[in-house]
């Protein structure tokens, strides 16, 4: 049901990109709730598989380093408490990660997908 209001989402969102209407819709939201919406769409269907999907938090540091070593288990990832609200486009913001999730887990066979969430 989500992937399929996803797809309806897409397809009207390129039309709009054509027509030059899209505006974020800016207010807030608890980023919280954004990835754990996120980790229940996809915890059915990658259990189903042999991928594994996690969402962390990270501090951005994290992310910094992630360049620079050789493999995600070196990277040393620390957890950070989200904010309880951030200000933006929260539609939008799903729409991304379902879409990058999306293709992670279409195109990884056996392994992990880790989505790794920072801000400044």
């Amino acid at each position: 049901m989500h992937f399929l209001l996803s797809l309806v989402n897409d397809m009207l969102d390129l039309k709009m990109m054509q027509g030059r209407v899209i505006e974020p819709k800016m207010a807030f939201f608890d980023p919280s709730e954004t990835l754990q919406f996120i980790g229940k769409v996809f915890g059915h269907q990658t259990s189903l598989t042999k991928t594994e999907f996690s969402i962390h938090p990270v501090d951005s540091q994290c992310i910094a380093n992630f360049r620079k070593v050789s493999s995600p288990e070196t990277l040393g990832l620390k957890s950070v408490q989200l904010p309880e609200k951030l200000l933006g486009d929260n539609v939008r913001l799903k729409q991304i990660l379902i879409n990058l999730v999306k293709n992670a887990i279409k195109f990884t066979r056996r392994g992990k997908v880790q989505v790794l969430f920072a801000y400044h």
